[in-house]
């Protein structure tokens, strides 16, 4: 259950929100917005990072000053550098990044001889027009952290929903220097940004973060090339301060950028992203030189980017608008998605960063999942300080991700046959190689599950499939039909181990089911053999599912999948008027359910029978409720089913995906396809010509009777050549298809035969037709009744 005292405190937010781009009014209510938070942070934020509005309203400017100076004077020998984590060598001075350490004394107090500057003087002079005013405020705005910390406060303090600063005001200073082209000011401006930026102590309080806000909004930082000088200074040394905040600063920034509007929250990202791929581009153009122009390719591996800080802090700050997304989904996770990483070598990065996280012994998937959105740093000094992409996730394109599980489970493939040679020899034994399982079609779930329960083999050496009464060698055809029939009925609703949805459209768990926790432990031993063996699976699994594997909490939202009907019920009780709430439902915290014909009340917490359901604590009702749904009802269930499936995936290496990746493993891709895309990548073999496409009537035909097929006639195609109606993780452009002549002389350029297919390869076979119609009628029957092997 989640600790509600530290939920109470962390989000007793302040509803007087002054105006800025922060502040979303759009169609997620506030009451929305905090439920899904405190889902969140419950389970991402540990307890000594809570942090209290009271106490904050309580402890005053100077209180905070005196206790922060206290604790840090300047950064000393020994200790990390603030921008760049490296480790100090040199009093006042990094040598690594060449930040220049003041002490917090002299950021954050303000001379006597020093100006201070209101939000209002910004506005007088805003209203002037005057140039030598405009020039004379950047000056003094510019001139000391504390100065402009405090410039743009309206007065309303920070909060989690805001960070207090009139961004209608920033937002036209900066407009109007921008628009005044004089290139000396923008000049003054992008300078004195940098000199404030070299020139640091330490932030322990987040009342000191405005300055940095105010220099993220600056619209010359994005939209500056990255070749510029100054612009390379900026970035990397406000990225890098930024990405070594405290945790308690970061938790408001992560707050921050969840309520940015969704086109600057995107724009954001990309512009971070290009940062990035640049950054990137710098080794795989085989020349550290940003600037290089290079032609070698060379992809970049581990070894090049390991020491790059810069990079690090790049993929930093993006993990909290990563973080930010998850508390308030705005953008697609493949928004985040890094291409030019595509273009890097990831073994060894992924080698080194599965080294280190087995490493972490005790280390439970819940709480991995947590490092895995950046909430705690994965950074320290010394060799952990080292850059790893696979430690930034949300960067992998699906692509990539399934490479390399792909990538490990051949390692484990190649350990496992060594192991077994030796130990032939040392056992004079022949050599065992892959499993074969054989199943009648007619039996295929007491013959499949049976087999799988009795086998001795270790089954990541890989599986072979044959179906009694059928010829046919497994190249890898056969194991995907059978993973593909053995799943549909299994999770057929009439086997009684699953249901469907009140929608009827997502199976779930039967939590009245009969059946024994070993069937589910198989059940999912099978799921996770599929995905080690890269089988797709058009299983539609509730995503609550996909979550409860990766060990993040279900939701509301995720009931609203299951049983839509009972999660709007729940949804009007949390809008209901406080005071009405006790009156009209008339309950306590517990739930009648009906177990074997008998109707059984079930506490949903201790002393539930004795605690009335009211205004104060319906949240607490919602959500354990919720809970006991999707996580108590169910647990006899999914705990085998679960056991089962990380039996052939490595929990370490899934900790890479989100649930809706590890979705499309399961899948695969339900987009539709375009003809002419699949023509694209499509080869040919035995054609006689070398341009078949262009000359051969019968692949013109082809494409003409495929681009006029419906949409289910398009899925019996591609179920008929691939063995699977959709495609695979990283759609067409991952899928290897081919088309090839097939010879049947007693047909003489008119075949009374069926097209074939080999699903092992991806390969549709054609004969010889004499016309369009006759080929479209062969196809047709031969994609509608395409179960078995060798049909005739």
């Amino acid at each position: 259950m989640p600790s509600w005292r530290n939920l109470d405190i962390l989000f007793s937010f302040n509803r007087r929100r002054p105006r800025s781009p922060y502040n979303d009014d759009s169609s997620v209510s506030d009451l929305a917005l905090d439920c899904e938070m405190n889902q969140y942070i419950s389970g991402l934020v540990p307890e000594d990072l809570n942090v209290s509005n009271s106490k904050s309203k309580k402890r005053s400017s100077t209180a905070s000053d005196e206790h922060a100076a206290a604790i840090i004077a300047s950064p000393s020998i020994g200790s990390t550098c603030p921008c760049c984590l490296s480790i100090i060598s040199e009093p006042q001075k990094c040598l690594i990044c060449d930040t220049v350490f003041i002490s917090y004394k002299e950021m954050w107090e303000l001379p006597a001889s020093s100006p201070t500057i209101r939000l209002c003087d910004i506005v007088d002079i805003l209203a002037m027009s005057s140039s030598t005013a405009l020039n004379s405020i950047v000056t003094d705005l510019f001139s000391r952290h504390c100065i402009l910390n405090e410039a743009f406060n309206t007065g309303l303090g920070i909060r989690y929903s805001s960070p207090g600063i009139d961004y209608a005001v920033l937002r036209r200073l900066y407009c109007a220097i921008c628009s005044s082209k004089s290139s000396k000011l923008i000049n003054k401006l992008l300078h004195s940004i940098r000199r404030l930026l070299k020139t640091i102590s330490v932030a322990v309080d987040p009342s000191k973060l405005l300055w940095l806000m105010v220099i993220f909004e600056c619209p010359l930082i994005w939209n500056c090339g990255y070749n510029n000088r100054i612009m390379k200074s900026i970035h990397k040394r406000l990225f890098g301060i930024m990405s070594n905040l405290s945790d308690e600063c970061q938790i408001y920034l992560v707050n921050w950028f969840a309520r940015l509007p969704v086109a600057e929250f995107a724009a954001r990202i990309d512009e971070m992203n290009t940062l990035i791929i640049q950054r990137i581009n710098s080794y795989t153009s085989g020349d550290n030189d940003i600037e290089s122009e290079s032609t070698d390719f060379k992809p970049a591996t581990l070894s090049d980017y390991a020491d790059d800080w810069q990079l690090r802090s790049f993929c930093k700050v993006l993990s909290l608008f990563f973080a930010a997304n998850v508390q308030k989904p705005q953008v697609h996770v493949s928004h985040f998605y890094n291409l030019g990483i595509d273009q890097v070598d990831l073994r060894p990065d992924f080698n080194a960063w599965l080294k280190k996280t087995r490493g972490n012994k005790g280390k439970s998937l819940a709480g991995s999942t947590r490092d895995a959105l950046f909430l705690k740093k994965p950074y320290s000094a010394g060799e952990d300080a080292k850059m790893l992409i696979c430690n930034f996730p949300f960067l992998l394109s699906i692509g990539s991700k399934s490479s390399l599980i792909e990538h490990d489970a051949n390692r484990q493939m190649r350990i496992l046959a060594q192991n077994a040679f030796f130990s032939s020899l040392e056992r004079h034994l022949p050599i065992s190689g892959s499993t074969n399982i054989k199943v009648r079609r007619n039996c295929i779930i007491e013959d499949s599950l049976r087999q799988l329960s009795n086998v001795d083999a270790d089954l990541k050496m890989g599986i072979t499939v044959t179906f009694d009464g059928e010829e046919g060698i497994d190249a890898g055809g056969l194991r995907k039909e059978w993973f593909t029939l053995l799943t549909h009925q299994v999770f057929d609703p009439l086997n009684g181990m699953f249901v469907l949805s009140h929608g009827k459209d997502y199976y779930w768990f039967n939590s009245s089911s009969f059946e024994s926790a070993d069937q589910y432990y198989l059940v999912g031993e099978v799921l996770g053999l599929a995905i080690y063996n890269s089988a797709i699976l058009n299983i539609p699994l509730a995503p609550a599912i996909y979550k409860k594997l990766l060990g993040i909490s279900c939701t509301l939202a995720d009931l609203s999948v299951i049983d839509p009907e009972l999660a709007d019920g729940l949804k009007k009780l949390l809008k209901m008027p406080k005071d009405t709430v006790e009156d009209v439902y008339c309950r306590n915290f517990t739930v009648e359910e009906e177990m074997y014909g008998e109707i059984k009340t079930v506490e949903l917490i201790t002393n539930g029978k004795d605690t009335p359901l009211t205004g104060n604590n319906r949240h607490l009702f919602v959500n354990a409720y919720v809970e006991y749904l999707l996580e108590t009802r169910i647990a006899k269930q999914f705990e085998p089913f679960k056991r089962g499936f990380y039996k052939f995936l490595d929990p370490a290496v899934l900790q890479l995906f989100r649930p809706q990746e590890i979705e499309l493993l399961v899948c695969g891709s339900a987009e539709e396809w375009d003809t002419s895309a699949l023509q694209a990548i499509t080869e040919y073999a035995n054609w006689n010509c070398s341009k078949p496409l262009e000359t051969v009537s019968v692949i013109k035909w082809l494409w003409e009777i495929v681009d006029e097929f419906e949409s289910e006639q398009r899925k019996q195609f591609m179920s008929f050549v691939t063995g699977s109606d959709r495609l695979p993780v990283g759609g067409l452009s991952s899928l290897r298809f081919k088309v090839v002549q097939l010879a049947d002389v007693a047909g003489y350029g008119d075949s009374e035969r069926f097209p074939l297919a080999h699903t092992c390869f991806n390969q549709l076979g054609l004969y010889a037709y004499a016309t369009k119609d006759k080929l479209k009628s062969k196809l047709i029957t031969a994609i509608s009744g395409c179960e078995g092997f060798d049909m005739e």
